[in-house]
């Protein structure tokens, strides 16, 4: 997400939080409560460029999707949905989401009010992320697909994907390895060494991928550059989880601290630490 360096979305359980730097302040942050009002639970998932933020929750009549704009909820159900869950949301306000009726899971995008199906006669499936042109990515019945201009595209190296930048650039997992897809070279296995498993979690315009490792009974977050990976655990925490990467290589996560989960925001050699006064734990996610 192009504005992680200055909007970052954290959830915990029964709330959720935008975080904005004040302006004129250095390292002081305005905590903005999204929860939506009678909601038991609520999740931020993803921020735009706009500052809106898609997510879910849980009221009196299920899961909802939900996206905040500008102090406003707007809930998110497709008709005929049981429950539904708002994943991305991209800088036009295009949601990206799953709805569950029937026992399964449908993907949906949310285009100028309308309800859209970008995996048509598929038995089941999950949207996990819309791009800025518009394109689908997710996971169903037939495979790891992207969906364009209502033309569904399998990309069989992947078993989900889970997002993709301006260059035509994919990553997903296949398993418990995280992969990277180039245009006209196919895909690169961008599991960091020694992990015995890995998930993907953000991708920049520049390809540079933010990872989550798993081994050794450790959790840390990665990011991989070229050739190189790079750490991003905080010093002195005891494990880390890198959630997000944007076009000023700035990545946002959280992790273990020495005083419970917190949040982080890592810019070249310089880590902030984000933590909302008075509560246990925080997750900053994108």
């Amino acid at each position: 997400n192009r504005s992680l360096a200055r909007i970052v979305a954290a959830s915990l359980a029964a709330s959720l939080l935008w975080l904005a730097p004040v302006d004129g302040s250095c390292g002081t942050y305005r905590f903005t409560d999204l929860h939506p009002a009678g909601w038991s639970s609520s999740f931020a998932l993803c921020v735009n460029d706009l500052g809106e933020v898609a997510g879910y929750g849980t009221t009196s009549g299920g899961e909802r999707g939900f996206v905040w704009s500008g102090g406003t909820i707007r809930e998110i159900l497709p008709p005929g949905a049981d429950s539904a869950r708002a994943n991305w949301i991209n800088g036009s306000g295009e949601v990206a989401g799953t709805w569950y009726g029937g026992g399964l899971p449908h993907a949906f995008l949310l285009r100028d009010g309308a309800y859209l199906d970008p995996t048509p006669h598929w038995g089941w499936s999950e949207a996990t992320y819309v791009g800025e042109d518009g394109v689908v990515a997710g996971t169903g019945e037939f495979g790891a697909y992207i969906s364009r201009g209502g033309v569904t595209e399998l990309l069989p190296g992947f078993t989900s994907v889970a997002m993709g930048n301006r260059e035509g650039q994919w990553i997903g997992r296949s398993g418990t390895s995280s992969l990277l897809y180039l245009p006209g070279q196919g895909y690169l296995n961008v599991t960091p060494p020694g992990a015995t498993a890995s998930a993907p979690r953000g991708i920049n315009d520049s390809g540079i991928v933010a990872i989550v490792a798993q081994g050794t009974g450790t959790t840390r977050g990665y990011v991989k550059s070229g050739e190189f990976y790079i750490d991003m655990t905080p010093s002195g925490w005891s494990s880390s989880q890198a959630m997000a990467i944007n076009d000023l290589n700035a990545v946002a996560g959280y992790g273990e601290s020495p005083g419970g989960r917190h949040s982080f925001l890592r810019s070249g050699g310089s880590t902030e630490e984000i933590v909302f006064p008075g509560w246990l734990s925080t997750e900053a996610a994108s």
